[in-house]
């Protein structure tokens, strides 16, 4: 709730999340994407043009890009994937569409759902 109306607040945590993502902690880089993922669905807009920044969603394809780890790509595709469908009707906000609609051209296969060893 704080994070809905707080700016503050909201640059905080995703500059938590932005840590944690580029920590190199695999249990670290899973539970900020999965907190990530569902502050979205309880979010607004402000917390929604934080995430759809360049400069978070470079950390996540930074990741994809370079982290071996598979589970660690997939939940991530799985984000980008969620909050491309979430954001695609917002005006506003296009980062995270455009970067989804580049890896789809490229062939990266998205899973349809959050599955990693964090929830074991």
């Amino acid at each position: 709730i704080i994070l809905q109306n707080n700016n503050e607040e909201i640059i905080n945590f995703c500059n938590i999340m932005k840590n944690k993502i580029n920590s190199g902690n695999k249990s670290d880089i899973l539970l900020a994407v999965n907190l990530v993922d569902f502050a979205v669905d309880y979010g607004k807009i402000l917390l929604w043009e934080q995430i759809d920044s360049k400069d978070f969603l470079r950390c996540i394809i930074n990741i994809i890009q370079t982290n071996p780890d598979q589970e660690i790509k997939s939940v991530c595709l799985y984000l980008i994937n969620k909050l491309a469908d979430k954001f695609e009707k917002v005006p506003s906000l296009k980062n995270c569409v455009n970067i989804h609609k580049n890896l789809k051209t490229s062939n990266i296969k998205f899973p349809n759902s959050l599955k990693c060893s964090f929830y074991q």
